[in-house]
């Protein structure tokens, strides 16, 4: 088994828990899609999802802050992340976001371009779309009725794939039922700072070395979308032809694939 840690960065207006793992001599740095509930209740699965980078790097996994504004947008969690990035000191990152993580990514290559190493974007568009939109607000609807169930089950389905489903029927059917209204509070202002997001007239203002990934089943983000922004980028782009928004789960190969990239 691995050692990992979780941690908390704390500034002076809020704090941050964030999963350490990996002995390294090179900063990984992941930021997560938006969920329900924290991903650090999963940091055993993800450590040993991720365990191929422990000897080359130590993998840094930034939660969000605790304290959420009422009024807060992707850009003020990049920033946030970023001020945790930088107080800890890790320089030259491989950084590495899923969906909002990706778009929380993008800004950070955008703003702070001088301490990105790499760039692995997956899941991810530059802007906020029709197809995000519809999704995200159907979500939204639920978690202000606090029916973290029925959100739940809505996620699963919309991220994951039905092959993946119907393979992990039972676990998902557990996993549906973990939650509060409290975690439905959180994840509405989480969810409510995707609108409006849009990096795509800056795109050109990242300099560093990018890998976007795909999956032309996504009903979360468009297809068209992923693909934009590798255009738009001219970086290395692959697709999976198969597989649902949480590729980044699904697909077997998929964390050596960032492994190849950031070792190339």
């Amino acid at each position: 088994m691995i050692d990992y840690q979780i941690l908390t960065y704390k500034a002076e207006d809020y704090s941050m828990e964030y999963l350490k793992f990996g002995n390294g001599e090179k900063n990984m740095v992941i930021l997560p899609g938006l969920s329900l509930r924290s991903v650090l209740h999963a940091a055993k699965e993800i450590v040993k999802a991720y365990s191929i980078f422990c000897e080359k790097y130590t993998v840094y996994l930034f939660d969000r802050r605790r304290e959420i504004p009422d009024t807060y947008s992707v850009t003020d969690m990049a920033e946030d992340t970023f001020r945790a990035i930088s107080d800890l000191d890790l320089k030259d990152v491989y950084l590495y976001g899923v969906s909002q993580g990706g778009m929380m990514a993008q800004v950070i290559a955008i703003n702070h371009g001088d301490n990105v190493k790499k760039l692995a974007l997956c899941s991810t568009v530059s802007e906020y779309d029709a197809t995000s939109e519809k999704v995200i607000e159907n979500w939204k609807d639920l978690a202000r009725a606090g029916d973290y169930v029925s959100l739940n089950d809505n996620f699963f389905n919309s991220v994951y794939s039905d092959e993946t489903l119907k393979n992990n029927k039972a676990l998902f059917s557990v996993l549906k039922k973990e939650g509060s209204r409290k975690d439905c509070k959180r994840f509405l202002k989480l969810a409510d700072a995707i609108r409006g997001f849009s990096v795509t007239d800056r795109l050109k203002e990242i300099n560093c070395e990018t890998l976007v990934i795909g999956a032309k089943e996504d009903k979360v983000v468009s297809f068209k979308g992923i693909k934009d922004l590798a255009d738009a980028l001219s970086c290395e782009f692959y697709a999976y032809e198969k597989f649902g928004h949480a590729v980044y789960d699904e697909a077997p190969d998929f964390k050596q694939r960032i492994f190849n990239f950031f070792e190339k």
